[in-house]
């Protein structure tokens, strides 16, 4: 019995072939575009004053889980403002009242945006707007320590300063009470002050052991971000180090004014050998110049006083 043969027609042939392309690149396209292939997208729209390195593709989670990607991005002049499709692939909504939270750069780069899930019961219609937001992680955080530091300590330097001149006018004062109130007031200004950069020391050295934490968590830190942690690391120390030498030289002059208030209260000595004490002048004479250089350099150049930390400008 002769058996019948299946010939496909060159024709036919290539007619497979290219359903085939087709397919495979459908398929590519998708995976590509980070898209579900079996299933499609829903959408929501956010808005950013800025994306900070952002791009097509970078995942959307919800609690580190990933439920999508950014699809596409338009700058909208009129609003100042990027606007951000998001394609979420997950089965379920999002409730009203929820925001997506854009997360810069951590040190090895990656810029995702964190859906942060509202409490109301009534759920985003798709293709709607959620609210954006942008967190600057760990460095805007210590960028707000870091101003929180220049401001406090210029306050209270500066007032330390007046003081300093009020001491100054008061030694040459036959009345006791001037001198006495003044130093008093120095007094107690100088250990709020020294408690201030106490405190402000302890949070500096634990962003020095945040930053040590990050440099040590993440070996695969580029060469840039590397050196700019490192850079940070030391420039933290030296702070550190500065207050810590302004706060000993406080305290040493504290302990002189309590001596002389004691005089004072004792009845003891004469304003006029405490003018001449040489060791009182030159404690003050130290202290007054070591405040005015200090208050001008923090007013006129925070970022300088705390070398390369960029506390202000890039944390």
């Amino acid at each position: 019995m002769e058996t019948s043969k299946f010939n496909l027609s060159n024709e036919m042939k290539i007619g497979l072939v290219v359903i085939a392309a087709i397919i495979v690149a459908f398929i590519g396209f998708r995976i590509m575009r980070d898209q579900p292939l079996f299933r499609q997208s829903k959408f929501l729209y956010t808005s950013f004053d800025r994306v900070d390195g952002l791009l097509p593709g970078n995942t959307v989670q919800i609690k580190g889980y990933k439920i999508g990607s950014v699809k596409e991005m338009s700058f909208s002049p009129a609003n100042d403002s990027t606007r951000i499709t998001l394609g979420i692939t997950a089965d379920f909504m999002i409730p009203k009242g929820s925001k997506a939270v854009l997360k810069k750069p951590g040190p090895l780069g990656a810029v995702t945006i964190e859906i942060v899930k509202g409490n109301n019961s009534e759920m985003i219609p798709w293709g709607s707007d959620i609210h954006g937001e942008i967190d600057g992680g760990i460095f805007e955080t210590f960028s707000t320590k870091g101003e929180v530091v220049v401001d406090e300590l210029t306050v209270s330097l500066t007032k330390l300063n007046g003081l300093m001149g009020k001491i100054d006018s008061s030694l040459y004062s036959d009345n006791r009470d001037p001198i006495k109130n003044t130093l008093s007031s120095f007094e107690k200004t100088g250990k709020d002050v020294q408690e201030l950069i106490s405190k402000r020391k302890n949070d500096i050295d634990s962003m020095i052991v945040s930053m040590s934490n990050v440099a040590q968590n993440f070996d695969e830190l580029s060469e840039g971000n590397k050196a700019e942690v490192d850079s940070m690391l030391t420039s933290l120390k030296n702070a550190s180090s500065e207050l810590e030498k302004l706060s000993k030289g406080l305290n040493k002059t504290t302990l002189s004014l309590n001596d002389i208030l004691e005089k004072i209260n004792e009845g003891t000595g004469t304003f006029g050998k405490m003018i001449n004490d040489e060791s009182l002048y030159t404690n003050l004479d130290s202290l007054s110049f070591n405040l005015n250089e200090l208050v001008k350099n923090i007013q006129k150049d925070p970022k300088k006083y705390l070398k390369h930390m960029r506390l202000v400008e890039v944390f």
